[in-house]
C-alpha cells in the first residue's frame, strides 16, 4: 500500500465516525519504522465548536485524530486522539 491509499483509508474511516465534522485536513502521514503500519493524522473542526468565540480567545479550534492503517491488509486498526505538548 502506498501513502495515498493509506490516507484514503483513514479519511473513509474518519468520515464514518464524524460525518458532520467540518474542514477535514490531512496533517501527517508516516510509515512506521517496521513498515507494518501507516500513521495518518487528520485534523478537523468539531460541529460543536463556536469559531467566533475561539478566534477571540486564541484557542486552537481544531481537533486531531491519528489513524493506524495496516500496511499489508489496508485496514484501519486504531484511532487515537492526537495530543500536543505545551
Amino acid at each position: 500500500m502506498d501513502i495515498k491509499e493509506a490516507v484514503e483509508k483513514a479519511k473513509e474511516y474518519f468520515s464514518e465516525f464524524y460525518p458532520t465534522a467540518k474542514n477535514m485536513q490531512l496533517e501527517e502521514a508516516e510509515l512506521s519504522e517496521d513498515q507494518k503500519k501507516w500513521n495518518v493524522t487528520i485534523s478537523f473542526n468539531s460541529p460543536d465548536t463556536n469559531q467566533d468565540s475561539l478566534m477571540h480567545t486564541g484557542v486552537n479550534a481544531r481537533k486531531y485524530k491519528v489513524f493506524s492503517v495496516d500496511n499489508e491488509k489496508g485496514k484501519v486498526v486504531s484511532m487515537k486522539i492526537r495530543g500536543f505538548n505545551k
